[in-house]
């Protein structure tokens, strides 16, 4: 199997993993494209915003879209670290969106401009009785997302999404929010 190959496979691997990790009652073989919301500055820890660190249903609406924003953005800047700080070690679909990063980066791959993402709703039950875990519900609007090859062969392609409804699973440490999991809904 040639090179191109071999990374069109493993990218197309990470995307349809992407999704499928770090929570329950997950639907086998479900697939996600990467999804993110409006473009920001590479975020440390310190950049998240104050809002978006909070403890209330509005805190953890806030960072469910600066997470969304951070992870689309991880894709069109080929920076896994964006969506790694911002997550836990062991949450498997943040693993997965970060390694399909990465196999884009190594295949040199461009995204189409016809990728983009909209928040459409975020919905928050609230954090648990100890105050550090909770779940957001994002509601998703995608843009069809294509990988392009330097040669301009086609490295991997997804189709748009009107409605994309995804789980996020958040722990708090240290006075902010890590996501620890991701489920198709």
């Amino acid at each position: 199997m040639s090179a191109r190959r071999l990374t069109a496979a493993a990218l197309a691997a990470g995307l349809l993993l992407a999704g499928c990790g770090g929570g329950e009652d997950e639907p086998p073989g479900a697939t996600l494209p990467p999804v993110m919301a409006e473009p920001t500055p590479s975020a440390t820890a310190a950049d998240v915003p104050p809002e978006a660190q909070e403890a209330t249903p509005e805190g953890i609406a806030e960072f469910a879209r600066f997470y969304v924003s951070e992870r689309y953005q991880a894709y069109l800047t080929l920076e896994p670290e964006r969506i790694r700080r911002l997550s836990t070690p062991d949450c498997e679909a943040c693993n997965n969106f970060a390694g399909s990063v990465e196999a884009i980066a190594q295949a040199q791959g461009t995204i189409a401009d016809s990728y983009t993402v909209e928040v459409v709703d975020v919905v928050t039950p609230g954090v648990d009785a100890a105050g550090d875990t909770a779940t957001a519900t994002v509601i998703l609007r995608t843009g069809e997302f294509v990988v392009t090859a330097p040669d301009g062969g086609e490295l991997a392609r997804e189709p748009a999404r009107d409605q994309l409804v995804q789980d996020l699973s958040l722990v708090r440490a240290d006075g902010r929010w890590l996501v620890t999991g991701i489920r198709n809904a």
